[in-house]
């Protein structure tokens, strides 16, 4: 209990002893604060991207068959399929291709 209590003055001491160093600077209180608040907002913007792109489902019917269709130019270099009309009939008729 004697322990504890030690534990408890010390911590209060330490809590006094840095709210006068504050006090005493207020540019470095400024800085402290606005650094606090830049990383507790960046931090918070982040999870919202996580949560919303990682953690929660996908609003489509069937998220694990979503794909992205790639394409090889007249040079041989990938890219994605821009113009879905076309390229998508070329696509499936390569894959009928491929069934028979």
């Amino acid at each position: 209990m004697i322990v504890r209590k030690r534990r408890m003055e010390s911590i209060l001491q330490d809590l006094r002893f840095g709210a006068r160093i504050l006090y005493r600077s207020p540019a470095t209180t400024f800085l402290v604060i606005l650094a606090l608040a830049l990383g507790i907002g960046a931090n918070s913007a982040m999870f919202g991207v996580v949560d919303a792109l990682l953690l929660r489902p996908l609003t489509y019917a069937d998220p694990d068959r979503l794909a992205i269709v790639w394409d090889r130019d007249v040079q041989g270099e990938l890219r994605r399929v821009v113009e879905p009309q076309r390229e998508l009939g070329r696509l499936a008729l390569h894959l009928v291709g491929m069934l028979r």
